[in-house]
């Protein structure tokens, strides 16, 4: 009974700080692969301290209430594809033959990714104008093709009427349409005008819009990031950290003050008092 009262309450306190965890992995630029890969960890230690039973409740109840009440889902799913993983470790250990062993990880992968990947995409939406042959898959909203919104807009307010609120938008730079380019551009300050946070990705490239707020990314040595004023006058604007500071100035559409700035081994802080800024950043 002694040993069920601690176990219990190791479970517990091990479920809240993995869902903390979880939650963070919504709100922290960039953190939602690491804040479930952490969250995973504490199954480390139930897996050393208490009977299977309890580590795999925690892992259960974690998933369930990150599904349940966190905004943003795709930590959440994660970590429920592949946040067990600690628990079925040492059964996959104990395979003799490494050729046998390895194939069992490898299947474990390939059905967790794939489950999730299917999960993921249960809804595919456009107007498949580009593609010679429509998918056919169960759940495919078509919209016509002579319509007001772009197929990544309708795909952004479907996400927002779920309640999303970090998007991910791939695909949507380059190739010979520069206008969608700009379009998507466009749909990253949509989306923070709502609430949410867009980040549109290239080849080495990213970009999100912040509006009447700071944001900061983490420390590397190299790299370029560019600030750019969207809309009206942006004021107050300050950047921290990088190569060629910025205090409390004001930036406009019509000049590019903000281009090609460095990070220089520090974490950059950008914000902005009153107004939207488009933030780039670019690998080196």
């Amino acid at each position: 009974m002694k040993r069920s009262t601690k176990e219990l309450a190791l479970c517990g306190v091990m479920t809240a700080l993995s869902v903390v965890l979880l939650c963070l992995g919504g709100v922290i630029p960039l953190a939602v692969y690491a804040c479930p890969m952490l969250a995973s960890c504490a199954l480390l230690v139930l897996r050393e301290m208490c009977r299977a039973q309890y580590a795999w409740c925690c892992w259960a109840s974690v998933a369930l209430l990150t599904l349940l009440l966190e905004p943003d889902k795709e930590a959440a799913a994660l970590y429920l594809f592949l946040g067990y993983y600690p628990l079925l470790q040492p059964k996959l250990d104990a395979i003799r033959r490494p050729a046998l062993r390895w194939l069992a990880k490898l299947a474990l992968a390939v059905v967790s990714v794939g489950t999730m990947y299917l999960v993921l995409l249960y809804l595919l939406l456009g107007d498949f104008d580009s593609l010679a042959v429509v998918p056919d898959f169960a759940h495919i909203h078509r919209v016509p093709v002579e319509k007001d919104d772009s197929d990544m807009m309708l795909a952004i307010k479907d996400g927002l009427s779920h309640g999303q609120i970090e998007f991910h938008l791939y695909g949507g730079m380059g190739g010979v349409r520069s206008d969608h380019t700009l379009a998507n551009i466009q749909s990253l300050l949509y989306l923070t005008c709502h609430g949410a946070r867009g980040w549109l990705y290239g080849d080495k490239e990213q970009y999100t819009v912040i509006r009447n707020e700071s944001i900061m990314f983490p420390s590397k040595e190299r790299g370029i990031m560019s600030v750019f004023c969207m809309g009206a006058d942006a004021e107050g604007v300050s950047i921290s950290g990088a190569q060629y500071p910025l205090d409390n100035a004001p930036l406009s559409a019509e000049f590019p003050l903000g281009v090609s700035n460095h990070f220089v081994g520090n974490p950059i802080t950008v914000s902005v008092r009153k107004g939207s800024l488009l933030i780039g950043l670019l690998d080196k």
